[in-house]
């Protein structure tokens, strides 16, 4: 049976667990995987966009609290940053990128699967 499929959400910018970060989401597909997270209390992922698509690792947030909703259905949200991972394998199914990710523990550095920083994803679109 594979592994259950985690959002991801693509930035400029990396998060570790226990760190907070917030963010300004506005675009249709983003607002509807965070809405479905905060609907649901669950995590997605973030991970670092580079020119030629993703890095293989990132971190899952959970949403803390929303700071603001405006009229339109964008949103101010404070997140905190939970559980380290490695893509496993992308899935476009949704609007926005999913994966099936093996998670790991990097307080313990004999338990960290060896990451290679220059294994990209390639991700299509804007």
């Amino acid at each position: 049976m594979p592994a259950p499929l985690i959002p991801l959400f693509p930035l400029q910018v990396v998060v570790f667990p226990r760190t907070r970060l917030p963010l300004h989401i506005f675009e249709a597909r983003y607002k509807e995987m965070v809405g479905n997270a905060i609907r649901d209390h669950s995590e997605f992922g973030i991970v670092l966009a580079k020119k030629d698509g993703i890095v293989s690792a990132g971190c899952t947030v959970m949403v803390e609290k929303v700071l603001e909703t405006y009229p339109d259905g964008r949103m101010d949200i404070m997140t905190r940053g939970l559980r380290r991972f490695e893509i496993v394998e992308l899935s476009g199914e949704k609007d926005y990128l999913q994966a099936e990710v093996s998670f790991f523990d990097d307080d313990d550095p004999a338990r960290c699967p060896p990451i290679c920083a220059n294994r990209r994803f390639p991700i299509a679109g804007p």
